[in-house]
């Protein structure tokens, strides 16, 4: 039997396994085109990924996360909230809380304010002002 280079024993096919492989994947290709041909709605799905909106939606949750995610640090690890606020065991949850809160209305609003200079800056560059 022989071996890949990483010492895993590839398995060998014959004719016949070769052959109903190919058979399977020609039919689920004709059905798939087929499918596209008759009912375009049906199978516009199988091509979501290629989508202007969707990767604009994805470019923006992206970036919605990575702001609350930074924000969220910043307050966790550079603001002493035993100034601020009076820390004891009883209120140490809702102090947590607070700061996930923060956090999230903080990276909101810096990502919304970058995603708006990309957007001002796009259309600049593409003089659809």
């Amino acid at each position: 039997m022989p071996e890949s280079l990483f010492n895993v024993p590839l398995t060998e096919l014959t004719l016949e396994q070769d052959y109903k492989k190919g058979q399977l994947a020609f039919f689920i290709m004709a059905f798939l085109l087929s499918v596209h041909d008759s009912c375009p709605i049906v199978c516009s799905h199988l091509f979501f990924w290629y989508n202007g909106n969707m990767i604009q939606l994805i470019f923006t949750l992206s970036s919605h996360m990575i702001f609350i995610f930074l924000s969220f640090h910043l307050l966790s690890t550079v603001v002493n909230w035993e100034k601020l606020l009076k820390v004891n065991a009883d209120n140490a949850f809702r102090i947590r809380f607070l700061i996930l809160l923060l956090s999230i209305a903080l990276g909101f609003l810096l990502s919304s304010f970058f995603l708006s200079l990309y957007t001002l800056g796009r259309d600049v560059f593409n003089s659809n002002l």
